[in-house]
């Protein structure tokens, strides 16, 4: 391919990408978010980080928390939403910003911690849990080359699938 095909996909790429960002399908953002990144079209990504928050996409966001794409102000208005709705990207707003995991039992009790753990024994279980695996450094969203091994296994058995019907 030469660089001028090269450029004309990185602009299209970019223009989907941020068309997707404003649409509320949470899923095409992601496929143009792992697209990006398969294809190491990083520089698609530029100027969208506020556009990703925006979208209120808490698996994007976590991509881009990890992927360090988000700017202190950005994550700053990110610790403000501590609500239970919230959990899934303030797991890796903990896992990935460095304040919040050096007092990590704080971070647990204010981010993750679930109205229905009323109960000693309860919020016990869930700090111990997320403690554990934050400490662990482990991510609940999955790293590209496994997201693009678990599509291509996908593709491979649906194409069987129709082969046999």
């Amino acid at each position: 391919m030469s660089g001028f095909d090269n450029q004309k996909i990185k602009i299209f790429l970019k223009a989907r990408y941020k068309e997707a960002l404003i649409s509320a399908f949470h899923d095409a953002q992601l496929y143009y978010y792992y697209a990006t990144r398969c294809y190491h079209l990083d520089e698609c990504l530029e100027d969208t980080a506020e556009m990703v928050l925006k979208s209120q996409n808490q698996i994007l966001i976590s991509y881009y928390l990890k992927d360090g794409l988000f700017s202190e102000d950005q994550i700053n208005s990110l610790k403000l939403l501590d609500n239970e709705k919230f959990w899934f990207q303030n797991y890796h707003l903990i896992l990935y910003t460095p304040d919040l995991r050096t007092d990590l039992e704080e971070s647990i009790t204010k981010y993750l911690m679930p109205q229905r753990a009323n109960t000693d024994l309860r919020q016990s279980r869930y700090r111990d849990f997320y403690k554990k695996n934050l400490t662990l450094g482990k991510a609940i969203i999955n790293e590209i080359p496994v997201v693009t091994e678990n599509i291509e296994d996908y593709l491979e058995k649906r194409h069987q699938e129709l082969i046999e019907e």
